[in-house]
């Protein structure tokens, strides 16, 4: 499947880019455990290599659930919870 190259430089492209990508390799669900961890991973470094911060995701348990429920609609081609949970991610993780 082929997407769209998109802009890495504008944010909302980048944050959908990453929601693809995200519902892509938990769909593939390569290791028994770790999944998010190594994914969440993958896209630390996708964005430090656009000049962007580690994303600063939402440890609490309601961002827990938050994750899981963005992952599963993800996995089902619907990208928009976890494209709203990645903009959050990358808006937290700017300096105040």
């Amino acid at each position: 499947m082929q997407y769209p190259a998109p802009s890495l430089k504008n944010d909302q492209d980048f944050c959908r880019a990453l929601a693809h990508i995200q519902g892509e390799f938990l769909a593939i669900h390569p290791f028994r455990e770790g999944n998010a961890r190594t994914i969440k991973l993958v896209t630390d470094l996708l964005s430090v290599q656009t000049g962007r911060l580690p994303l600063s995701y939402d440890d609490s348990d309601a961002g827990k659930k938050k994750y899981i429920g963005a992952a599963a609609s993800a996995i089902l081609k619907d990208f928009q919870p976890m494209t709203i949970l990645i903009t959050e991610a990358l808006s937290a993780s700017q300096p105040s």
